[in-house]
């Protein structure tokens, strides 16, 4: 969608470098195909020409201009669907729709199926390149099974290395791979986890091992390098071990069947995930 909603005129639709950016990632998945090779070839429909032309500015007449009354199971949504997608691509592809907002005024950056086809990115004046194509793989994500924390719900945590996760949606994953340089910072890569990082005890942190078994990471900010200790190091409240995740082995790439109401699901529909909104310190900046 295009609009002028809360900020000057803005389209919201995907760059070529955010699009090329999910595709590598993709193509550098880990994962074994039959002919020997690795990788997955993501076709991403965005107009960019032939046989891919029904990806399209979606023309909005419904205020507020640029957003949608509901979610990906709204009728405002279905209606989008019904007019934009072709029913031939069920079964092959997921549908996203990249809008100012949805159910018209919220915060949340984006809304996804989990397990199925649809998912929205809803990045109000903030919908730029890296934070576009982060967030649509992390929705994306979604409609292939992933959750918050790989295989668990648990969010932030700073041993789980994927772009599925809280801290690194907007930062991407930390690049670092080596022992000696690992922060959990983000260095803008696009990626899903790949089991790389040590589990972390909440009940008796060590932060001499930081998320890599080395260097030290100072979890709780006081600036010091603390011995063992118990605390939550994620932002929630229950004490636990945090562990990374294998999210490429994990993703059900068959998940692209369409959940509206219909099987498996039934008149219940999927579970939805909604996001958290775009970051104080993007919006502030």
């Amino acid at each position: 969608m295009d609009d002028s909603d809360e900020c000057a005129a803005h389209s919201h639709r995907p760059t070529a470098a955010g699009v090329a950016r999910i595709q590598q990632s993709f193509a550098d998945a880990p994962l074994p195909n039959p002919d020997g090779s690795f990788g997955i070839d993501l076709v991403i429909d965005y107009g960019q020409g032939y046989p891919f032309l029904e990806g399209t500015v979606v023309p909005d007449v419904t205020a507020p201009i640029g957003s949608i009354n509901g979610g990906v199971n709204g009728a405002e949504y279905g209606a989008i669907k019904a007019e934009y997608f072709s029913p031939f691509r069920e079964d092959y592809f997921h549908y996203s729709v990249h809008m100012h907002r949805y159910n018209s005024s919220s915060s949340s950056s984006g809304q996804a199926e989990f397990f199925g086809d649809d998912l929205i990115v809803s990045l109000y004046c903030f919908d730029n390149e890296p934070f576009t194509s982060n967030t649509l793989m992390h929705e994306l994500g979604h409609n292939l099974g992933l959750h918050h924390g790989g295989n668990v719900l648990t969010n932030w945590k700073p041993n789980y290395n994927s772009v599925m996760n809280y801290r690194f949606q907007f930062t991407g994953v930390d690049a670092d791979t080596g022992p000696g340089s690992c922060n959990a910072g983000g260095d803008q890569i696009l990626d899903f986890s790949l089991d790389t990082r040590i589990a972390i005890d909440e009940t008796a942190v060590d932060e001499t091992l930081g998320v890599f078994g080395t260097p030290a990471i100072d979890f709780n900010a006081n600036s010091m390098i603390d011995p063992i200790y118990a605390g939550g190091i994620n932002l929630d409240v229950p004490l636990e071990v945090l562990e990374d995740h294998d999210d490429w082995f994990a993703t059900s790439l068959a998940s692209v069947a369409d959940a509206d109401g219909a099987a498996p699901f039934g008149p219940v529909g999927p579970v939805l995930i909604d996001e958290q909104p775009v970051p104080d310190w993007i919006t502030d900046s």
